[in-house]
């Protein structure tokens, strides 16, 4: 097998001996096999893994946050939201606004309007400016939550007060929206 991959990597024959030693030493260790140095191959970057770092080290929250971010940009549902949940009971605004992106589209979850509208609303009071102008947008719609444009307004003045340039625009734009199934103000 080595003679057939040698053309395609350029290498001289004398080269075996030496491809052979480093092919051997290449193949790692089953994962949690212990050795007098500790535990080989440790399951690193898993959900489980993230989730006992934050246990052990709150600090590191940021991190599996991240993390959970990551996964959901990948498409990987079912393992960012356990992840975004743990965030989330630290007050990590970000990730409960991904929650209730994953709520409102069905993402890793079954659709829920009502609970998507939930963790927008606790996102925004944790004061995060874009959380606030989601939450503002979601009850100038009535979308998760009960139709309330004066509330809404107050949600997206007070982004917009933090510096949200779409919560500015909005303002600036007299609060009016496309898509907006409540009465406009």
């Amino acid at each position: 097998m080595l003679r057939t991959i040698l053309p395609a990597l350029a290498l001289p024959l004398p080269a075996l001996p030496i491809l052979a030693l480093l092919l051997g030493h290449a193949v790692p260790a089953a994962a949690g096999e212990e050795d007098a140095g500790g535990v080989l191959n440790p399951e690193e970057l898993s959900v489980s893994y993230y989730l006992d770092l934050v246990r052990r080290l709150p600090e590191f929250s940021g991190l599996v946050c991240w993390a959970g971010y990551e996964m959901h940009k990948a498409g990987d549902f079912a393992h960012s939201r356990p992840l975004f949940e743990l965030c989330a009971r630290h007050g990590h605004a970000v990730s409960m606004t991904f929650l209730a992106q994953m709520y409102e589209n069905g993402h890793g979850v079954p659709r829920d309007l009502a609970e998507a509208g939930r963790w927008q609303k606790r996102a925004a009071e944790t004061g995060h400016a874009a959380a606030q102008y989601n939450y503002g947008l979601a009850l100038l719609r009535g979308h998760g939550v009960p139709c309330d444009p004066a509330e809404g307004r107050a949600w997206i003045t007070r982004a917009a007060d933090q510096g949200d340039a779409d919560a500015s625009t909005l303002a600036a734009a007299g609060f009016r929206l496309a898509d907006a199934s409540c009465p406009p103000p």
